[in-house]
């Protein structure tokens, strides 16, 4: 299964960027799945985290999953939407302590 989501973890600040739809794509395997993300997330040890989103959302139950495992992540989280965070995408967006966007995002 391709992962289509990536964290970088530093010491300092994580970033993470979600630039996939949400939840298993049952064609290509791809997508964000609540429970990848998690295994990932629970490694985030910094303070800071920073949120890139690009998504045009997809399965709720994941997407709220996702959202409420960022919420409880200690770290401060800085949401930033790159694209597009449509449907439960801009759910997982709402996470973020702060929110940063263009006006044509």
């Amino acid at each position: 299964m391709k992962k289509w989501f990536e964290i970088i973890n530093k010491s300092d600040k994580a970033e993470i960027w979600i630039y996939e739809e949400i939840g298993e794509d049952w064609f290509s395997g791809g997508g964000v799945t609540a429970k990848g993300f998690q295994k990932e997330l629970s490694a985030i040890k910094a303070n800071q985290i920073d949120l890139h989103v690009n998504s045009p959302g997809g399965e709720v139950f994941d997407g709220l999953t996702i959202h409420n495992l960022i919420k409880q992540h200690p770290a401060k989280v800085t949401t930033y939407v790159d694209g597009l965070a449509a449907s439960i995408a801009s759910v997982i967006a709402l996470a973020g302590d702060k929110i940063v966007m263009a006006e044509n995002a």
